[in-house]
Formats: C-alpha cells, structure tokens, sequence
C-alpha cells in the first residue's frame, strides 16, 4: 500500500505523441496505398491518438457492470483527466483487485488511447473532462490515501502538537491524554432487572409478560443491559515503530488532527483523532481496521461546528492474509467510524 501527500499536485500522463497529423497529400498517397493493398481503412485508426506508457493516479469511481472509470484532478490546475477501463480485461481485473472504490488509484506503465465520447458512446464518460482515455493494459496497481500530511510536528492557532523521540504526543510540551471508556458487562435480563428495577416494577414486567407475552431478547435490549465493571481511565498516546501526524481539519471552533501509529505488516495501522482548542488537546482511543487506507467525508455540515460530523471509512483488514478483506465476488469489505462530539464511534457502512 502507498499514500501519498495530497498537497502534491499529482503528476499527468506523459505527453501523448499525436499519430495520423500528416499533412494532407501525404495523408492522400498513405490512403491509396493501403487501398490498393487491403481494400479499405478503418476510419477509427486514422483518429486513434497513442499515448508512450505512462503512470496514472486518480480516484476509482463508477465502478460499474462492465465498464469503470479513474478521475485525475490537478492539484493547482482543477484540470480533470477521465481514464476508462473494462472490468473484465487484464488491466481491469487488476486495477479492480487493487484500488478500493472512492479512494486513490496509482496505476503504473499503462497504455493509454484516447478518444473522444462520439467516436465510442458506449463508454462511459467523466463530466467535466479534457480529456478521455482508455486503459489498454497496465503493470502494477495500487491503492493510496492522499494524507495531506506526513510530518512530527504541526502548528495551529492553538499551539504545537508534536512526536517527540519517544514516538510520544504532544501538545504545547504536554503529553495529550486520551480517555479510556471503563469496560462494561452485559446482563442478563433477570440480572438487570433484580439491579435496577424495584421490586414493583419487576412484578409489573412479569405480569406483562404473561399477560402479553415475552420481550424480544434482540441485540439492541442486551446492548441497554450493561454496568461498568471498571473506572474509565486516561493514557498518554504514544507510537509503536512510528507515529505521524498525517491529516488536519479546521473549523470556526476546534482543529482536527489525524494521528496514524504504524504498526506491522499485520496490522498496518491505527488512527487516533485528537481535538483541539483553548481548553488544549484531547484524544480518541486508538481506532480504525488495521488498513491505512482511508477515505474522508463530512456527514454534517463543516461550517456549523454545531452539526460536525466526520466520517472515516476503510476497509475490513485480513489479519491472516495480511490484506483487505474482500466479500466472495471480489467487492471490498468496508468499515465506518464516526467522529462526532469528540468521540469516535463504529457505524454500520
């Protein structure tokens, strides 16, 4: 897996080398040439534009039955390259069984044509694009976040957050102190009830199920029958081989800052998001699937810090593989957190 600086503009094709813009007699005499020899042409390999190999970088998206497309937006420029794959071929089933939907895509030494939307309607199109190219084959392929970050120290308007040598995090020289929620016990329903309901409410309750008949014992009644069978606790954040500080978020009230804490090939990477503002820094619990793939979106609206709500998906990691987890047709197995009110939470994708 690779992830790359966001702030770095991302790189376009090698400049295409135009075939068929020969002037017009010579064009002539090609044209009677090939005539007498084969008969006809085809119209389509006088407009077809070849292109040297090149490496392309962009978002996987509409991923579709047959066909999929990979967006290349410039950094500075806003300029939007569209490139077109077809699922089935060798260069599809590799980029497919690499790069993750929605996320960023690097696919090296490629073979690009390009074509216009009137010359080949039944591919499917990128709005906005100047240009269309289709993905004839392709070498390697793999998925990327574009962190905007990769460093051991970030200032803000709030002070310092940085690493120190012992891979430990830091605020204004503080350590930054994350909360542990205390572990919890699930109950049974007669335990819960002999706990916390009186003696007439639990006679009430076995009336009613006599009467009326059993409660559902489903999942989200367990979940409302727990007791703490501990103190919630508070632990300085400190890296494993690596911690880096890889993405920031601003808004009128706090800073948001992505922490990533490298681990090993098993287990890649955890996540912690840590807030802060006047009242200094404070952490979520370590979080995330063990992949370093990441994708970002606000559920809420950014510039209301009453209604922020940050969402964080990656896939389900393969601790036995080492890989992303991938459902019986080849589709990636996602998973959510949200980030919300200073705590992160899991949420169903």
């Amino acid at each position: 897996m690779r992830w790359l600086k966001q702030s770095e503009e991302m790189k376009p094709p090698i400049p295409l080398r135009r075939t068929g813009s020969a002037q017009p007699w010579r064009l002539l005499m090609v044209t009677l040439l090939c005539l007498a020899c084969h008969g006809t042409i085809q119209a389509s390999v006088e407009t077809a534009i070849e292109a040297e190999p090149a490496d392309v970088e962009g978002f996987l998206q509409e991923v579709g039955q047959d066909y999929s497309t990979i967006v290349y937006m410039g950094g500075e420029t806003g300029d939007v390259v569209g490139y077109v794959f077809e699922n089935h071929s060798a260069a599809g089933q590799l980029i497919l069984q690499r790069c993750m939907p929605n996320m960023l895509c690097i696919v090296d030494h490629t073979e690009l044509v390009e074509f216009s939307p009137s010359e080949m309607p039944q591919l499917p199109v990128v709005e906005g694009a100047s240009a269309m190219f289709w993905i004839q084959s392709a070498q390697t392929a793999d998925a990327s976040t574009a962190f905007s970050l990769d460093s051991t120290t970030l200032s803000t308007r709030f002070g310092t957050l940085a690493i120190d040598a012992s891979q430990q995090l830091t605020f204004n020289t503080r350590p930054v102190l994350a909360t542990v929620e205390a572990p919890v016990e699930v109950l049974s329903r007669e335990q819960y009830e002999q706990e916390n309901l009186s003696f007439i409410e639990r006679w009430i309750k076995r009336i009613s199920r006599f009467v009326f008949g059993d409660e559902p014992d489903d999942a989200l009644a367990i979940e409302r029958r727990t007791r703490s069978i501990g103190v919630a606790k508070e632990e300085t954040v400190q890296g494993n081989a690596r911690l880096r500080i890889v993405q920031h978020f601003e808004n009128e009230r706090d800073d948001w800052v992505l922490v990533m804490n490298t681990g090993d090939q098993a287990c890649p990477a955890m996540f912690r998001l840590v807030t802060l503002n006047g009242n200094g820094a404070t952490s979520t619990p370590e979080f995330g699937s063990c992949s370093e793939l990441v994708q970002f979106e606000w559920l809420g609206d950014k510039d209301l810090p009453a209604k922020q709500v940050l969402s964080l998906v990656m896939p389900e990691w393969n601790l036995a593989e080492a890989a992303p987890q991938r459902s019986p047709s080849g589709t990636p197995q996602m998973k959510r957190y949200v980030f919300e009110h200073g705590r992160i939470r899991d949420s169903l994708q």
